[in-house]
């Protein structure tokens, strides 16, 4: 059973007591407490002290099977909640700058802000269109590394068999645990489990990330420090930083930055806690450069790179520097200071709270997932589909509803995307056409095999090279799922691998090698 409270405006982890993880297929013992009205409640301490006592006295919880409007977040450990207690509470801000629940702004953009200038890329075809050119900052300095061979952070070749880490965050009673294993990705797509299990710190969600040359990972930990491990060919794992705490105070997810040994982090917290894009560099041996911050930010959501437009960085947020307010989509002038150029909202009302995002591989379009639950019973889950403009954001179209669309992934045929309905328990893919109108149309589930339909689909990677290229990794509830971009716009399931057994099945967050 677990306890657990979150604002309307992102989480905030109250607490969590583990009684007993008995997940199956089809159920979990779980109680969600709400904290939806306490946005404008001045009792908001006293009432979190109350879901404390509850939580250390083993509130009940009732089995249910999962439904469309399950509620299940991210797990948080209760000495969290009794350590930063004064923080969590201080986190629901009563300042002036909040936003408004009585009066919704008039958020939808006239064509004279959006601008006419518009980017019509139909000479790149999506051949030209790889990973491997995705350099977001052309103003890269150098790291100082010079000719080391320790420090050519160069991919290798783009078919060779990769390493896929996971975390375990559950041990084999239920408890909370630090352990990660590794499965080899073969070159023909096979998932081999391996016997090689070794700790990091803690990370029931999100998304491991590696270097180019796949020897470095780094992953944010569920108290919002920063791991960073090497691992070898043949699965020898050395951690570097076990619980890394630089400028950006807290880590909610990693992006690289394209250039080898940079990444940004993102604290998706209020500007006020620190909120924003930070950006940190690793030495040869691994070890971590705090360059500090980037751009601040409230709840910052997103940060997303085209090859297209190059120099130029796509930020989902509920404001960034300077930006209009309202806005919730940007667009960026990337460099050492990054400029807005321009912001747009996607949904054109005040009340999503976006969860995920993505471009398109020939950077038309940009698509962001909307997962609230509080701010307004009546608005369906949905994506919202933005244009981009050479220096404009237009949105263009709304795809509702989706049930808890927690990740969206784009084929890298430029003909298709899928989405992750989490609560949903389903990937939803949408058939993409850059010529039509709308662009982009819900063709409904992903046809399932033997495996049944995902359950509780969270982090998800795709291989963007070699044989493999548009081969996604899904994390869900008892192991890792494979689908595949076909080159005709459909996606194949190719089935689940299992990791470990028991409640030690149950996966946190993923990353495959690239």
């Amino acid at each position: 059973m677990r306890v657990e409270a979150f604002t309307p405006f992102g989480a905030v982890f109250i607490a969590e007591i583990t009684l007993k993880v008995a997940i199956s297929r089809q159920s979990l013992p779980t109680i969600v407490v709400s904290f939806a009205d306490l946005w404008e409640c001045k009792m908001k301490r006293i009432l979190l002290f109350a879901v404390a006592a509850c939580a250390l006295a083993g509130c009940s919880g009732t089995d249910k099977p999962y439904t469309d409007d399950s509620i299940i977040v991210p797990d948080r450990d209760i000495n969290y909640f009794a350590d930063n207690l004064q923080d969590v509470a201080d986190s629901f801000d009563t300042s002036d700058d909040r936003p408004s629940v009585d009066t919704p702004n008039d958020k939808t953009a006239s064509p004279d802000e959006i601008g006419e200038e518009d980017i019509r890329q139909d000479e790149v075809t999506t051949d030209e269109i790889t990973q491997d050119e995705i350099t977001p900052d052309e103003t890269t300095q150098d790291d100082g590394n010079g000719d080391d061979p320790e420090c050519q952070w160069e991919p290798g070749p783009s078919d060779y068999v990769r390493k896929v880490v996971v975390a375990l965050p559950f041990g084999p009673e239920g408890q909370q645990s630090d352990r990660y294993t590794v499965l080899d990705l073969d070159t023909d797509g096979s998932l081999t489990a391996s016997e090689v299990f070794f700790e990091l710190t803690r990370s029931s969600y999100g998304k491991v990330v590696f270097t180019p040359n796949g020897k470095y990972g780094l992953v944010p930990t569920d108290q919002g420090k920063l791991v960073v491990f090497s691992i070898s060919d043949t699965n020898e794992v050395t951690v570097i930083e076990k619980e890394y705490v630089g400028g950006f105070g807290y880590a909610s997810s990693v992006i690289p930055a394209g250039d080898g040994s940079r990444f940004y982090v993102i604290n998706s917290q209020w500007r006020n806690h620190g909120g924003g894009i930070y950006l940190i560099s690793l030495n040869c041996d691994g070890s971590v450069v705090d360059e500090g911050l980037v751009a601040p930010g409230k709840i910052v959501s997103n940060l997303l790179f085209s090859p297209q437009f190059p120099g130029k960085a796509f930020v989902s947020a509920m404001d960034l520097l300077d930006s209009t307010e309202g806005d919730d989509a940007f667009v960026l002038s990337w460099g050492d200071e990054p400029k807005l150029l321009a912001g747009t909202n996607a949904f054109g009302d005040d009340v999503a709270q976006i969860a995920s995002g993505a471009l398109t591989m020939d950077g038309r379009f940009m698509l962001l997932g909307d997962n609230q639950v509080y701010n307004d019973e009546n608005v369906p889950n949905r994506v919202a589909v933005v244009e981009i403009g050479q220096n404009s954001l237009q949105r263009k179209q709304v795809i509702s509803p989706i049930n808890d669309p927690v990740g969206i992934v784009t084929s890298p045929f430029n003909n298709a995307a899928i989405v992750l309905s989490g609560f949903g328990n389903n990937v939803i893919v949408l058939g993409y056409n850059p010529a039509a109108t709308p662009a982009f149309t819900n063709n409904g589930p992903v046809a399932w095999g033997a495996n049944g339909k995902v359950q509780l689909p969270f982090a998800t990677d795709m291989i963007t090279r070699g044989a493999l290229k548009g081969l996604v990794l899904i994390a869900e509830v008892e192991g890792i799922r494979s689908l595949r971009f076909n080159q005709d716009g459909t996606v194949s399931d190719l089935g689940n691998t299992r990791v470990g057994t028991g409640d030690m099945m149950i996966r946190g967050a993923m990353g495959v090698q690239p």
